[in-house]
């Protein structure tokens, strides 16, 4: 099923390509570029495209990084939200990043009383909770609408939301994302990619079942 919803996730590439909201803007924190497009709504799907385009989903180590990166999510409508690299995939309730330079590192665990690292979970519905069932890939918030607002985090399942976006760090200034005609050349490069995250995840579960 996986398989078919990562391939859906790439055919809806060619006729809905990957757009940027605006150009990669640099954080002065870290020098990294970071650009929100939208496009694949399956967050293994979101991640081969980010690293196509030669980054990744961002990981937020700051408060200082967590208020720059809300900053460039659009300030006007409802619903509105991005993907990080974040996950529990692996340990319920351990929250790791998964992607770029920080892949491997615990942010989170639940219920801790100390916490190994930066996290910004919406205090609202006592965040993360799987409240929707299996919830394992973190996103912001980046509208009022949404439980305790801008900026703040939540877990949602791997095929998530309609109209999601997708939150791009880039480990050095960064290039616009490709236009619309570029993207058929990179349906493949993405389908690799995908399934190259899939097999890693399914590796990394079997090491700790």
């Amino acid at each position: 099923m996986k398989r078919v919803n990562l391939l859906a996730s790439t055919l809806a590439l060619t006729v809905a390509p990957s757009m940027a909201t605006a150009a990669p803007v640099i954080f002065a924190g870290n020098g990294h570029s970071y650009q929100v497009v939208s496009g694949p709504q399956d967050w293994i799907a979101a991640e081969a495209a980010a690293e196509v385009l030669g980054g990744y989903l961002a990981t937020i180590t700051s408060a200082e990084e967590n208020a720059f990166v809300a900053s460039l999510l659009p300030t006007s409508g409802t619903n509105i939200r991005g993907w990080l690299g974040g996950s529990d995939a692996q340990t319920e309730g351990t929250w790791q990043w998964v992607v770029g330079p920080e892949a491997g590192q615990t942010f989170y665990i639940k219920g801790g009383s100390s916490q190994p690292g930066y996290s910004n979970w919406s205090a609202i519905g006592g965040e993360p909770n799987s409240g929707g069932g299996d919830e394992d890939y973190a996103e912001m918030f980046g509208s009022a609408d949404l439980e305790s607002g801008r900026s703040t985090w939540n877990d949602l399942a791997e095929a998530g939301t309609p109209d999601i976006l997708s939150i791009v760090e880039f480990n050095a200034p960064a290039a616009a994302v490709p236009e619309p005609a570029s993207w058929a050349m990179m349906i493949v490069g993405v389908g690799l990619i995908g399934a190259g995250l899939r097999d890693r995840q399914r590796r990394a579960v079997l090491r700790y079942v």
